[in-house]
């Protein structure tokens, strides 16, 4: 893969459900942090759907993979047994793209939430 594109295009479509589900997790911490000291039922609430978009998030990773591993294993099979090494190795390049994905935008943001939780907890607002 030369650049960002080939790696995203090669996970489709479970890339681009990660990101919108990363998109829901990034909105929902910019609306804690607006709401944090106004309403604290609210921000919490907003951490909850973050934490869920997250997990969302990893759960399409994972699916992402299993699906990859079931196309892969259909096109090894069509190529011969003596020549089928290298098209492996490619594939199992290619089939770890979903959870590369999800895992790159999720940890960060799960790190920032925990923050956000651990503050809260802190300060006794929920």
């Amino acid at each position: 893969m030369s650049d960002f594109f080939d790696f995203y295009g090669n996970g489709v479509p479970f890339t681009h459900f990660v990101s919108l589900g990363l998109g829901v997790a990034a909105a929902a911490l910019i609306l804690h942090g607006r709401t944090r000291g106004h309403e604290a039922g609210r921000a919490s609430a907003w951490l909850l759907v973050c934490d869920r978009a997250l997990l969302a998030c990893s759960g399409l990773g994972v699916l992402g993979v299993a699906f990859a591993a079931i196309e892969a294993s259909a096109v090894l099979r069509t190529v011969p047994p003596d020549k089928v090494l290298e098209p492996a190795l490619r594939v199992l390049g290619l089939m770890v793209i979903p959870l590369a994905w999800s895992l790159l935008g999720t940890f960060p943001l799960w790190i920032i939430s925990t923050v956000f939780r651990f503050q809260q907890t802190r300060t006794g607002a929920g």
